[in-house]
């Protein structure tokens, strides 16, 4: 007899096969993204606490500027508009509610590389082109951040061999040669590849030149990057540059303007509320005469909201999009099983009628429920570890919550189903099969 009871099963659950495969998709896509959304907050959260630990009294904030269309239309119109970016970067500085930090990530070429790949721009994403050619130039772009002056204590940044940078190494003049080439920190990836003293050769946004290498920083140094804790481990580190005269030429004008664009693109430390740092920073712009140029991410008062709100709001966002799909799933599945029962009423009078007692029924059609759910969280569970292994392979946690959200909803399938099942009325099917 247990054989016939899995011949019915099997024939029940593929009655209608392209609903079932809809109904597990959709559990699928729910569980798949249950996985990633919990996997990326637990990434934030461990990462934001690593921080919380050492910085207590206050959060950071991303700067941002709008210079796009008619704002920067506009900022251009003003007669030595460089001045105003000056003013402004200034005016962040001495700030008195906030701390200013100048940190800008870029890659930079780096001529005849001889370091490990693990340095190479974009290598966690599968980039591994090390060479590239410019004519019959060799270069590899090298992940590279520039640095303010501020940076470096508030960050307790040291190195463990050579020196850090001198304030005069953050001081630039247009127009006048340099008497030292321009230093250049490594991080302690480089080590064993490089040496204090020696001499590379790069093409950034800043120079194009031969740098010197003063110093290696500490192994595990790191900085906020986007409000993301960021080691420098494998990166090249370079000053900041200040432009303490007026450009005069147009080359001048366009570096002083690329320049002080990446400056004025940093990050707000303070223990203020984002609305209040945004009240500033509006004041700031309105007495320059360039309203809504700059924007505090995050922030409610914004005098535009054309910009996104930070990592942690787009992480609550994806949280609360992927619990939004697994309640959708969860529901498409109690739809799907309680119109099956429903329709399914002549079906059980035949197999009451053939020896199938109710209890037995009742078990398949839970079964039924069970299944999905398993079919769904597993290729689930296979989808989102695929996905978590691509996005951030060096994390992993638990699948403890996954399993709990699926055991909570297979036991709401199985007592709604239990319930719509006793809800129905076999009396007049049986009849007709008796007659």
């Amino acid at each position: 007899m247990k054989r016939y009871y899995f011949y019915e099963f099997w024939f029940y659950i593929r009655k209608k096969p392209w609903i079932l495969f809809f109904t597990v998709l959709i559990g699928v896509v729910g569980t798949a993204l249950m996985l990633c959304a919990g996997r990326l907050a637990k990434h934030t959260a461990v990462n934001n606490q690593k921080y919380d630990k050492a910085y207590e009294e206050g959060e950071y904030s991303i700067l941002a500027d709008r210079f796009f269309d008619e704002v920067e239309k506009e900022l251009k119109a003003k007669p030595e508009y460089w001045n105003l970016l000056r003013e402004f970067n200034n005016t962040l500085h001495s700030a008195k509610a906030f701390e200013y930090l100048e940190i800008r990530e870029q890659f930079s070429e780096v001529f005849h590389y001889r370091g490990s790949d693990e340095n190479l721009h974009g290598y966690e994403n599968g980039n591994t082109v090390r060479e590239q050619h410019r004519d019959e130039e060799v270069f590899s772009n090298i992940k590279a951040i520039w640095l303010g002056e501020e940076v470096f204590s508030h960050f307790n940044l040291a190195v463990s061999e050579g020196r850090l940078f001198i304030p005069e190494e953050f001081v630039c003049f247009l127009g006048q040669e340099q008497k030292q080439l321009p230093p250049v920190l490594m991080g302690d990836g480089f080590s064993g590849d490089y040496q204090v003293g020696d001499i590379i050769e790069v093409n950034n946004f800043v120079m194009r030149g031969q740098a010197q290498v003063v110093g290696f920083l500490e192994k595990g140094s790191s900085v906020m990057l986007l409000t993301q804790p960021q080691s420098l481990d494998r990166y090249l580190v370079f000053p900041m540059l200040c432009v303490q005269n007026q450009p005069e030429l147009p080359e001048e004008i366009r570096f002083f303007r690329s320049l002080y664009y990446e400056k004025n693109n940093g990050l707000i430390y303070s223990d203020v509320s984002r609305e209040d740092i945004q009240d500033i920073v509006t004041q700031e712009c309105d007495k320059l005469g360039i309203h809504g140029a700059y924007l505090v991410c995050g922030a409610n008062n914004q005098p535009t909201v054309d910009l996104g709100a930070g990592l942690d709001r787009a992480v609550a966002v994806i949280c609360s999009f992927a619990v939004a799909t697994s309640v959708f799933s969860i529901v498409v599945l109690l739809v799907y099983l309680l119109v099956k029962i429903r329709i399914s009423k002549r079906y059980y009078a035949v197999l009451l009628i053939n020896g199938f007692s109710q209890r037995d029924i009742a078990w398949m059609i839970c079964a039924e429920a069970i299944v999905i759910l398993g079919i769904s969280g597993l290729f689930g569970i296979v989808l989102g570890e695929a996905v978590c292994h691509v996005l951030f392979p060096a994390f992993r946690s638990g699948f403890s919550w996954v399993f709990f959200s699926l055991l909570a909803g297979g036991i709401i399938s199985v007592l709604v189903s239990i319930w719509s099942f006793w809800r129905v009325d076999l009396s007049s099917h049986l009849r007709d099969k008796i007659d």
